[in-house]
């Protein structure tokens, strides 16, 4: 054999040898039994209150996913937006003829919603009642 050959085995041997050492290092980095996959709480505060323009309610919960304008009736001039949202529940409070709903959202990107909030706007684009939903699973 000559010089050559001898030096290629050597590389082929070094390069299995390798694979095998990455192989069993990243076998060693998936999560232990019982770990759980699911994306971390990163929960945040977020509140709206009566009278606040359309505007101000989306920078609060982001874009509707539904809007209904109302046309018929007595909820005629009277747009609805729905909302999804992941959320560990809400508060309702009413201070000084204001009512404001505070909810514990989860705004990690990777968690699917849970509930719904409705918002009722007046004729003049100003929030006028809000509820929030939970889904039932």
């Amino acid at each position: 054999m000559t010089n050559r050959m001898l030096s290629a085995g050597r590389l082929l041997s070094g390069i299995a040898l390798l694979l095998v050492v990455v192989t069993v290092f990243l076998g060693c980095q998936q999560n232990p039994p019982g770990a759980s996959l699911e994306a971390p709480e990163l929960l945040m505060d977020r509140t709206i209150r009566t009278g606040m323009s359309q505007t101000q309610i989306s920078s609060v919960l982001g874009a509707p996913k539904v809007i209904q304008h109302g046309s018929r009736g007595a909820e005629q001039g009277i747009d609805i937006w729905l909302f999804d949202v992941a959320a560990k529940g809400a508060v309702y409070q009413k201070q000084q003829g204001l009512e404001a709903m505070t909810l514990k959202v989860n705004v990690n990107p990777g968690v699917s919603s849970d509930g719904t909030v409705e918002v009722k706007f007046d004729e003049n684009g100003k929030a006028e009642s809000f509820t929030y939903q939970a889904k039932n699973f």
